[in-house]
């Protein structure tokens, strides 16, 4: 069940989940995503916007229970934001009577359909919480995640089966830079003959 708060600042408090929040994490080569000048620079943009224009869609948060704070779904980068831009107040859809691994799993929804950088984290994620050891789990897996997601089943199939050692996985995580469908099997031999461009990383 959901409802429309608008909840103070000071009530809100990050989910232990958050991947940037995560220090061990690491995309490719590249320094933490949160320190990245990609991100900082997204960052920035978001606080301009909230100066000028104000808040224009709403969080994403659950309520703790037994507290009078809410941890954050989705908009992690929005409230800190919003606390830069000294803002005291965000709206927010609250999301009723979620466990913590109902928590999780919607914050990976919101993530998947957005972020490229955090596949290997949520791949990691997706397999924790769906853990799928055959042919007809991994099916059902598929089934459920896909009527939440804005992913082709045969997508939402690699993400459960691959495994982030292989190394044709860091191909399969950029094959959107060289047009390849997602879902696409390919031969060993094609995926060996794939070169990343170092500006694919």
């Amino acid at each position: 069940m959901l409802k429309f708060l608008t909840i103070d600042l000071d009530q809100l408090v990050e989910a232990p989940w958050r991947f940037t929040a995560d220090p061990e994490y690491v995309h490719y080569a590249r320094p933490r995503v949160d320190h990245h000048p990609d991100c900082e620079s997204a960052q920035r943009n978001i606080q301009v916007s909230l100066e000028k224009d104000g808040q224009l869609s709403p969080i994403h948060v659950r309520p703790l229970e037994g507290t009078t704070q809410y941890q954050i779904l989705d908009g992690h980068v929005v409230v800190e934001c919003a606390r830069n831009a000294g803002l005291q107040v965000l709206e927010a859809v609250v999301h009723l009577g979620l466990s913590d691994e109902d928590a999780h799993k919607r914050y990976l929804f919101f993530n998947l359909n957005r972020a490229r950088q955090y596949r290997v984290k949520m791949m990691r994620d997706l397999k924790a919480l769906f853990p799928a050891r055959n042919a007809n789990e991994v099916a059902a897996a598929v089934g459920e995640l896909c009527k939440v997601l804005n992913l082709d089943p045969g997508t939402v199939e690699d993400y459960l089966t691959l495994d982030e050692r292989d190394p044709r996985w860091r191909k399969w995580a950029v094959a959107g830079y060289f047009n390849i469908p997602k879902g696409e099997r390919m031969t060993e031999e094609e995926w060996d003959q794939l070169r990343i461009p170092d500006s694919a990383l």
